[in-house]
């Protein structure tokens, strides 16, 4: 082991001093649970939205395939991250130097896992944008022009971003390997040679703030066009509040800016940095657990109904959009079956959102098949329908049906 005079920070130094009274101070227990606790409900979370939109929907789509992507590289994360606690990550530097059995070991292989879970941080909310994107498209099939380029532009947006992001946090120093063989010379011994950019937190903390940015975009996105929906207040509040729960990825993201920008200690880099690789995570976790809530709300919608917390006529299946075209209420009563007066299952694989009808501002919802004409008009409406009501004149019946 290198002398411990050669040390950073040096023996006897203001910093040294302040490190070794606090010895015995320790952040890993509280990392461990918060990255294994948001890893664990975005699995979870993932896993409910597969089911659903199995169970409920019209089956996996391109925005299920993104959100396992991003689950996926959070895994990677949560792997990481764990390697980094082990080494020594959360302990004051000193410690992990004392302690390192094969100097220097322990610092280097902190800041490898540190830079895998750097490089990871980017394609995570990359493919969480995208998940909820298509997710978008899926829903609402809207005729404005507005929302389809909005979502293109997102979407172009987060993918160049994403891109430029993974490739600066890989190249920021030269050869790649500096970025955690240079903690050698916190040992005493020779640095190697290379160079990182200048004004390592602002190369940081710039991709964070423009994610941001586009995470605020994003989650306001769908606001408009539910509240142009002609539904009840109540209803639109509602749907809003669903997707509006992505602020708290928006909050993940301003809590990892304030992190980034507040690591200025270069002398005690395996206490002060733990933070900003625990929000990675975090961040990414949590824009999974809401990028979810949407496509497993029939499935939440189920439980809360078996529970008593939600009565009947609040619940219904929620399915999302086809890509057949609404027809004239003449046309799709020639479609219905014979009626044998059997009552419908509200799990009816017939029944789901239909496209938006043409110069209207809303989306249609109506069974596709049923059994009775009266017990079609007693069917439930979907939790998170977008709804449009539609009076069919049926003559030979002499009897007037309200599809909601």
């Amino acid at each position: 082991m290198p002398n411990s005079a050669h040390y950073i920070p040096a023996p006897g130094s203001a910093e040294y001093n302040k490190q070794f009274q606090q010895w015995d101070a320790d952040e890993r227990p509280q990392q461990y649970a918060a990255i294994i606790i948001c890893s664990v409900a975005a699995t979870v979370s993932v896993a409910l939205r597969l089911y659903a939109q199995r169970r409920y929907g019209k089956g996996w789509g391109l925005d299920d395939l993104f959100i396992i992507v991003a689950w996926l590289i959070v895994l990677a994360e949560l792997i990481a991250s764990c390697q980094a606690l082990e080494s020594g990550a959360g302990l004051h530097q000193i410690r992990v130097q004392y302690e390192d059995q094969d100097p220097p070991h322990a610092l280097s292989y902190i800041y490898t896992n540190y830079w895998i879970v750097a490089i990871l941080w980017a394609p995570g909310v990359l493919f969480v944008k995208l998940s909820i994107l298509v997710l978008y498209r899926r829903i609402f099939l809207v005729q404005q022009r507005w929302f389809k380029v909005a979502l293109w532009a997102n979407g172009a947006y987060a993918l160049g971003l994403g891109i430029a992001s993974t490739l600066l946090f890989i190249f920021q120093c030269h050869p790649i390997d500096y970025y955690w063989t240079r903690y050698v010379s916190f040992y005493g011994e020779p640095i190697p040679g290379g160079a990182c950019l200048a004004h390592t937190v602002q190369y940081l903390g710039a991709p964070q703030i423009l994610s941001t940015v586009s995470d605020l975009v994003i989650l306001f996105l769908p606001v408009p066009i539910i509240w142009n929906l002609t539904i009840q207040t109540a209803r639109k509040v509602a749907l809003s509040a669903v997707f509006l729960l992505g602020a708290f990825t928006v909050g993940c993201g301003i809590a990892r800016i304030a992190v980034i920008f507040r690591v200025t200690n270069e002398t005690d880099v395996t206490w002060n940095n733990i933070d900003t690789v625990t929000f990675t995570v975090v961040e990414a976790a949590v824009g999974i657990v809401c990028a979810c809530l949407p496509a497993a709300a029939p499935l939440y919608s189920a439980i809360m109904q078996k529970l008593g917390l939600m009565s009947p006529s609040s619940t219904g299946n929620h399915y999302y959009a086809s890509n057949q075209r609404v027809s004239s209420p003449k046309r799709r009563l020639s479609r219905l079956p014979k009626f044998s007066g059997a009552k419908p299952r509200y799990d009816d694989p017939g029944m789901e959102f239909e496209d938006l009808i043409a110069d209207q501002k809303f989306q249609a919802w109506s069974p596709r098949r049923t059994d009775d004409i009266e017990s079609a008009s007693s069917l439930q409406r979907p939790d998170n329908a977008i709804t449009v009501e539609n009076k069919i004149d049926v003559t030979s019946y002499a009897a007037e049906n309200s599809y909601r």
